[in-house]
């Protein structure tokens, strides 16, 4: 099954997003794919398990991991980026 959410905490309270957030990582089949359009940083690190990114350029990143593992990994690609531009 697929379930589209598009800013699913912007309305919510407190109890609502954390009971959204049990209901995806507790109860939603293992086999349900989750499309999310979130600006809300916790709410994706504690539902995802894999991201695509909208980077700046335009272009789309794909990554394994929660939102906190993206962040970490960040520092490293500007570092790469940065080269690879250097040495155009």
């Amino acid at each position: 099954s697929l379930l589209l959410l598009d800013e699913p905490t912007n309305h919510l309270d407190l109890d609502a997003v954390l009971w959204l957030e049990r209901y995806i990582t507790d109860q939603l089949p293992a086999s349900s794919t989750l499309l999310t359009v979130s600006h809300d940083r916790g709410f994706l690190d504690e539902t995802s398990t894999d991201l695509i990114n909208l980077s700046d350029d335009g272009g789309l990143e794909a990554h394994r991991g929660g939102l906190a593992k993206l962040d970490a990994g960040a520092k490293a690609r500007l570092a790469k980026r940065t080269k690879d531009y250097a040495l155009q």
